[in-house]
């Protein structure tokens, strides 16, 4: 009986861990679609080369220690919700916060796109 409970313990503390590593990788590339986005952003406002490149180069170290200290806040709080067993519901509203977000870098990319007026 104790064996089964350890175990199936140890499978889930894998399964929520490698769903953690996946959340983490997840936000990486979010991380690089906000960055790209606010290059869109700096582009459509008409800032100067200067001003582009302070937003691509300081976006990308803050958005990175954002996400530095959201994948370590992550951990710690996947572990207290493991203990009260309610860690897939917690990674699952994780997803939704990341998904939701990726959805607003893209459409508002695309209504950059879609506003801006090409050039000859």
């Amino acid at each position: 009986m104790i064996s089964k409970t350890r175990s199936a313990s140890t499978v889930h503390y894998i399964a929520s861990y490698a769903v953690w590593l996946g959340l983490a990788a997840f936000g990486f590339v979010l991380v690089s679609q906000i960055n790209a986005t606010l290059f869109g952003v700096a582009v459509w406002l008409r800032l100067n080369a200067w001003q582009i490149r302070a937003v691509d180069q300081f976006g990308i170290v803050l958005l990175g220690l954002l996400w530095l200290v959201g994948v370590i806040l992550l951990e710690y709080k996947l572990r207290r919700r493991i203990q009260q067993q309610r860690a897939f519901a917690f990674l699952g509203r994780v997803l939704l916060g990341q998904v939701v977000i990726l959805a607003v870098c893209l459409l508002l990319r695309t209504l950059l796109a879609a506003a801006s007026i090409p050039t000859l």
